[in-house]
């Protein structure tokens, strides 16, 4: 019998997202080595992370760790894992012919999590019953690497048979870049913020 001991270099190469959790921060590991993706409130990212490391990790895009972490509160971790609160992620104004998409700090890591996203939209859009301009807040959304593919064809679909005009935006110039990567026909429609973004939209 063969004993496979937690290998992170193996389970990178198996398309298995690690992560290297601690309590002032979180560490992803990439193709392109280590990186710094998360940190605790009121660390020091010089002093209390990066003096005292011997390697110097990747850091373009460091996010604050969930401050619910540190409460002793509950987390609500039931409605965040199985996105029970997609419902108030979708909302269709009328008036403007418009669904606003709230992808805000959200977490894609398997492929039915898309599909719930991809049905919670059709469903929304349907009830409109026409075609509607669609502004989307990608601020702090993160998805695996391996399933931005599916994510993309996804909205590519949604695109298809409900979408006019889609605006999107975030407040990070790493994320910006990664929708233009994913989205590459929609570049020049990816904006810095709400106001930008619907500005397109009533242009």
């Amino acid at each position: 019998m063969e004993q496979i001991s937690f290998c992170s270099a193996r389970a990178a190469r198996l398309w298995q997202p690690v992560l290297h959790v601690t309590e002032r921060c979180v560490f992803e590991l990439t193709p392109q080595g280590l990186k710094l993706i998360e940190i605790a409130p009121g660390i020091d990212l010089e002093r209390d992370t990066l003096g005292l490391m011997d390697v110097t990790p990747i850091v373009d895009d460091l996010r604050p760790m969930d401050p619910r972490i540190f409460q002793e509160a509950e987390m609500g971790l039931r409605t965040d894992l199985l996105h029970l609160d997609l419902a108030d992620r979708v909302a269709l104004d009328r008036t403007l012919g418009q669904v606003f998409l709230n992808f805000e700090k959200m977490r894609i890591r398997m492929r039915d999590e898309i599909d719930l996203v991809r049905d919670a939209v059709t469903k929304t859009c349907k009830a409109h019953g026409g075609r509607v301009d669609v502004p989307v807040n990608y601020d702090g959304f993160r998805i695996d690497e391996a399933l931005e593919s599916f994510w993309a064809e996804m909205v590519a679909k949604l695109t298809e048979r409900f979408y006019a005009r889609v605006s999107r935006y975030s407040r990070s110039a790493f994320m910006r870049m990664k929708l233009g990567e994913v989205f590459p026909d929609a570049r020049t429609h990816i904006f810095e913020t709400s106001a930008q973004a619907q500005a397109f939209l009533g242009s």
